[in-house]
């Protein structure tokens, strides 16, 4: 009697702010990449990374994970956008079925929409003018709304990110995905927080 092998469930994990590991999106990256390696459906993570990224402690030998090394030619918004756009988009069409997840602003033009998810934290950067310093600035995030509604099921941090992202870039419901604890859970209390609210520097106990 013959047994049929499981079948391999690959996903594509784009971990670029695995090399900003200290950075808001780089903390949202590692705690979502860790918590997919728990679940039992993807028998396979296929991670790319800059080349010369340094995989935190956390994240090393965890044999669901594969990290796949790409080609970083710089330490510019120009070098991430070739990581992403040319060496990233071209490896993902080895692996064309497999869904991808972009822990930040980004999609490739080689997913197909229902393929690809990109989380979007926030709009700030692209409705105050302080995020937009040059010409360059404003055109990279242009692109940035663009390629994430036309290629991409965008999810974000918080519902009320959600609904701005809906209102602003015109786009249909928009799945939430927590950073911590749910903002609509009615049973929050003062006690979470016992140990800040005793420092007389702090004023306020939320901030």
């Amino acid at each position: 009697m013959t047994t049929t092998p499981p079948k391999t469930y690959r996903l594509l994990f784009n971990g670029f702010f695995l090399s900003k590991p200290y950075t808001g999106i780089g903390y949202h990256t590692q705690y979502m990449l860790l918590s997919l390696a728990k679940q039992e459906y993807y028998t396979k993570i296929l991670c790319l990374v800059p080349h010369n990224c340094t995989v935190p402690q956390s994240l090393q030998d965890i044999d669901t994970i594969q990290y796949i090394k790409i080609p970083l030619l710089g330490n510019n918004w120009i070098s991430k956008f070739f990581w992403e756009q040319i060496f990233g988009a071209l490896y993902s069409l080895f692996h064309y079925k497999s869904p991808i997840y972009n822990p930040y602003p980004c999609a490739f033009w080689s997913k197909r929409k229902n393929k690809q998810i990109a989380c979007v934290h926030d709009i700030i950067p692209y409705v105050h003018k302080e995020y937009q310093s040059s010409t360059l600035t404003k055109l990279r995030l242009l692109y940035e709304k663009w390629i994430c509604v036309s290629f991409a099921q965008i999810v974000s941090v918080s519902q009320y990110s959600a609904n701005q992202i809906k209102h602003m870039w015109n786009t249909s419901s928009i799945p939430v995905i927590y950073n911590g604890y749910p903002e609509n859970n009615s049973h929050i209390t003062e006690n979470i927080f016992p140990d800040i609210s005793q420092k007389p520097t702090i004023k306020a106990l939320y901030f």
